[in-house]
C-alpha cells in the first residue's frame, strides 16, 4: 500500500510544502490556501507502519511540525523518532523553537537510512531534506538528485544522514 506525497511551492514566500494527506492537497489545489501551486515533484510514501515486500525494513512514523510565521511559516518532517522527540522538547523549552506545533507524529511512514552512510535498504530510495538557511526557515524534500544539486547552488543546506544528507527512505516509483 502506498500513497503519493505531492509538493507545492509558494512563489511569494519562495517556500515549499509537501503532503500526502487529501485535505491538505485539496486545500492547496482549490486555492483555499492561496498562493500555492504544484511543482510537479512527487514521491511514494507509506500510510502504514510496515509496507509489504520487497521492502525488508520497518517504517518509522514521519513527524510533522508547523513552524510559526515569525520563524518561517513552514513545516518540518523527520522519520527519526529521536529527532522528532528533540524538536518536541525544544518547542517546550527553547525560545528559538517557541510556537512550533507538533501537527502529527505520523504524516506518513518511511524508512531510515544507514545513519553513517545514508544508504537506503533495498526497495527504497533516498529522500533528501534541504534547508533554505534563512530567517524564514523552510525545507524542501526531494528524491531527485539533480534538483538536490540545484537547491544547493541556491544556498540550501543538505540535512540528513551520510555525505549526501538523506533524511529518510521512501518507496520506489513516481
Amino acid at each position: 500500500m502506498a500513497t503519493i506525497a505531492v509538493e507545492f511551492h509558494h512563489a511569494g514566500l519562495d517556500h515549499y510544502f509537501v503532503s500526502s494527506l487529501a485535505p491538505d492537497i485539496d486545500a492547496l489545489d482549490s486555492g483555499r490556501a492561496s498562493g500555492w501551486s504544484r511543482t510537479g515533484e512527487r514521491y511514494r510514501v507509506s500510510p502504514v507502519p510496515f509496507d509489504p515486500a520487497p521492502v525488508s525494513t520497518p517504517f518509522q512514523p514521519v513527524c510533522r511540525f508547523y513552524i510559526p510565521p515569525d520563524r518561517g511559516d513552514s513545516h518540518f518532517f523527520s522519520a527519526s523518532v529521536d529527532e522528532c522527540a528533540t524538536v518536541l522538547q525544544l518547542s517546550m523549552t527553547n525560545p528559538n523553537f517557541a510556537g512550533y506545533v507538533h501537527e502529527t507524529p505520523s504524516a506518513w511512514y518511511a524508512g531510515l537510512p544507514d545513519l553513517a552512510t545514508g544508504t537506503c535498504a533495498a526497495g527504497l530510495r533516498p529522500l533528501y531534506r534541504l534547508w533554505n538557511g534563512r530567517v524564514d526557515s523552510n525545507h524542501r524534500y526531494t528524491v531527485d538528485t539533480t534538483l538536490r544539486s540545484q537547491m544547493i547552488t541556491r544556498n540550501f543546506v543538505p540535512e540528513g544522514y551520510g555525505p549526501q544528507g538523506v533524511a529518510m527512505c521512501v518507496l520506489q516509483g513516481p
